[in-house]
């Protein structure tokens, strides 16, 4: 909910008068909507991710992430009825199996269906990157020299 501050300027016997009302206005709802993960890329050895989304109406909502050539549902996020407004889920880089998943793009969709199986009302697929850098250590001169003659 939000709360507008109405200001009213009344004139009365020729003084300026200000009166202040809360008025309280229901939230618009959203529009459908899907964003990019963030961060993006991340490193799921050592962070997670977060997608948000948005649902104009209560509604059945599957979140999925597919492997890199999209042929397999590596993951999925969310598989439930969910009501109107924004949502977000965080994603640690796993598969199903709790295994983590290598390098690459992901895929993921939102598809939306309206409660009880019925049309398809949102759908849309973004891409998430793993990108996980291998943590180099610079030994300087001396690890160098160090190292030559082991």
């Amino acid at each position: 909910m939000r709360q507008l501050l109405l200001l009213v300027r009344l004139l009365a016997s020729g003084i300026a008068v200000m009166l202040i009302a809360g008025v309280t206005l229901a939230q618009p709802l959203p529009d459908w909507a899907l964003n990019q993960n963030s961060p993006n890329p991340f490193c799921n050895e050592s962070s997670i991710t977060r997608i948000q989304y948005a649902l104009a109406q209560q509604c059945d909502v599957l979140l999925r992430v597919w492997s890199p050539d999209t042929t397999a549902v590596v993951r999925v996020l969310v598989d439930e009825a969910q009501a109107a407004g924004y949502h977000e889920v965080v994603w640690d880089g796993r598969d199903g199996g709790g295994v983590l998943l290598g390098n690459g793009e992901y895929p993921y969709n939102l598809t939306a269906t309206q409660t009880g199986g019925g049309p398809v009302l949102f759908e849309s697929m973004l891409v998430a990157s793993i990108h996980c850098v291998p943590i180099r250590v610079d030994l300087g001169t001396w690890g160098r020299m160090k190292e030559l003659f082991r």
